[in-house]
């Protein structure tokens, strides 16, 4: 191998061995240089990967924790389950809003404060009663 010197492992390219060649300036070249003829390729490729990557259950999982922890310091949960899954006007448990509406019930900050994440402010809403809350306030 012209990188390592060894003689025991297999040959690859270049006179370099198969864990060299990777590390070598020539691959790294002939990698640049497919990249740069095959750019609108490989952004597909990467829009691809990324649509998929954001359905796979342990990363919708990951998303919606930190979700919970950005917009609610962790306690959206905790008001879920104080509500006990359900909309707290009109009834509708948490698994029929996602059957009807395919998304889980709102937390809805009940000052408005979006900062005031304490459990006492945070309302599970549903689709259809947080629109009217909404609009309310307007």
């Amino acid at each position: 191998c012209r990188m390592c010197g060894t003689t025991d492992k297999k040959h690859k390219v270049y006179g370099f061995c198969e864990d060299c060649y990777w590390k070598s300036d020539q691959w790294k070249e002939r990698q640049n240089k497919y990249r740069e003829n095959n750019v609108d390729k490989l952004r597909e490729q990467q829009r691809q990967y990324s649509l998929e990557y954001v359905k796979r259950p342990e990363v919708i999982e990951r998303m919606k924790l930190k979700h919970n922890q950005y917009k609610y310091d962790g306690n959206r949960n905790l008001a879920l389950e104080k509500a006990n899954h359900q909309c707290e006007e009109c009834g509708i448990s948490q698994t029929d809003h996602f059957e009807k509406y395919g998304k889980d019930l709102y937390v809805y900050h009940i000052d408005g404060n979006p900062k005031n994440n304490e459990i006492s402010n945070l309302k599970p809403l549903c689709m259809s009663c947080s629109v009217k809350r909404t609009s309310a306030n307007r």
